[in-house]
């Protein structure tokens, strides 16, 4: 019987036979891994909440320091320079990344003898998925973030939330959480977990067609209870994520009742012992002991009709759904590629 290996609850190969067809053995281990990235990445968390605090425009000091060492005369303000300076920085990106004559260059699998020829094929389609592109209703706000945290961080991601769709989202970089020394190059990559914080009606998108729903992975029944039981965040409950409550103070968030329901989900992504990636959603407040912490937990009955809760479950879950990170993730780290997905999962670029 394969064992698990190290705290991360990855299955490793068995004393003798193959290896598992998937290194994750159930969702409780899942969640484990997300709850291990999420304790590591805390002191992370801590330092980009001071860098994104002088961005935002907080106070260089503490105004309580200042006034117990008797220097409250001391001026007190943010001048705003390195946000300037870096709105400033983003704009050469901006226009590497929109001077081209297309944002993708399509190539089509076609015979060299095909009609029309190849060349113009590829030209008519990389016009059309041009325009196409375009029309993203929310485009120029989606790659402004991403060029945003790339020139402040270091660091800047774009992920695909459906694998059988081009829509892309921009996803901020802070959750994002891969294991500590992570290689810059993606094909040392192990495992990796994006944290989302989605609304009722994204979920319900994704299984309202419930046979479609299932066939591509689904758990109808876990997504939803996890609808129902959908809170408003709240950061007494559940892990300290410093950089949530940043964005809360600067938009005079912090203790207003009034925020609507969301579901916050944890996006696992494992390669395994073949090469694919596999594609895991769990409820990220079933690690926690907050009241929505429930939502995670599969639903069964008794022989009495009583509905009791049998422990974690998979929202999603699909093994081996794609051979590379290219196809469902967009990584910048100071040198890399803009990629757009094709819906087969042929990717295409111009360098940034």
């Amino acid at each position: 019987m394969t064992s698990t290996l190290g705290p991360n609850s990855l299955e490793t190969l068995p004393a003798s036979g193959p290896p598992p067809k998937s290194r994750v053995r159930d969702a409780s281990a899942a969640l484990s891994i997300v709850m291990e990235l999420s304790r590591a990445n805390q002191a992370r968390n801590r330092k980009w909440t001071l860098l994104q605090g002088m961005l935002d425009g907080n106070p260089p000091f503490s105004s309580a320091e200042l006034r117990n060492s008797g220097q409250a005369f001391r001026s007190n303000f943010a001048s705003l320079e390195g946000k300037s300076l870096s709105s400033a920085a983003c704009t050469p990106f901006y226009e590497l990344f929109s001077g081209g004559r297309t944002l993708a260059e399509v190539t089509l699998d076609l015979p060299i003898n095909a009609t029309p020829p190849p060349d113009v094929a590829n030209r008519i389609v990389s016009e059309e998925f041009d325009r196409r592109l375009k029309e993203h209703p929310s485009l120029q706000i989606q790659i402004w973030q991403l060029l945003w945290d790339y020139v402040n961080f270091g660091r800047a991601h774009l992920m695909w939330e459906d694998e059988t769709g081009w829509e892309f989202k921009q996803i901020k970089f802070a959750r994002v959480l891969f294991p500590d020394s992570t290689d810059i190059d993606t094909e040392h990559w192990d495992y990796f977990v994006i944290r989302q914080e989605v609304p009722i009606h994204w979920l319900w998108q994704r299984i309202r067609d419930e046979k479609s729903a299932e066939a591509r992975g689904w758990n109808v029944d876990a997504c939803r209870e996890a609808i129902r039981l959908a809170v408003p965040h709240d950061n007494a409950h559940g892990w300290h994520d410093y950089m949530r409550i940043q964005q809360d103070l600067a938009d005079n968030d912090l203790y207003v009742s009034s925020k609507s329901r969301n579901i916050k989900l944890a996006n696992l992504f494992v390669r395994e012992f073949s090469g694919d990636w596999s594609w895991m959603v769990m409820v990220e407040d079933a690690m926690s002991s907050s009241t929505s912490g429930g939502a995670a937990n599969a639903v069964a009955q008794n022989q009495a009709g009583v509905t009791m809760q049998t422990g974690p479950s998979f929202l999603f879950r699909k093994t081996g759904a794609f051979e590379a990170v290219e196809q469902f993730l967009l990584a910048l780290c100071k040198h890399g590629f803009l990629l757009y997905r094709g819906v087969g999962g042929e990717t295409s670029g111009r360098h940034a």
